[in-house]
């Protein structure tokens, strides 16, 4: 369910991993910090309509700039 929502939700160059059991990561490489935190949220709201199951999702967004420490 969840990986079926993350794969419709993302653009072809953006990737999708599994990182443990329950964890998945979103690589967003041409993403501007607004678009992510938009995907964010829709993802949350379709993980909420899902009806089968009562699932929750805690998602976090960060970014990265090039030649930059910290």
């Amino acid at each position: 369910m969840l990986s079926r929502i993350l794969e419709t939700s993302v653009d072809r160059e953006d990737k999708i991993y599994r990182w443990g059991g329950e964890e998945f990561l979103l690589f967003l490489p041409h993403s501007p910090i607004g678009r992510a935190l938009i995907l964010a949220e829709g993802i949350r709201q379709a993980v909420s309509e899902y009806q089968t199951l009562s699932v929750t999702v805690s998602i976090g967004v960060a970014e990265h700039h090039d030649g930059r420490n910290g």
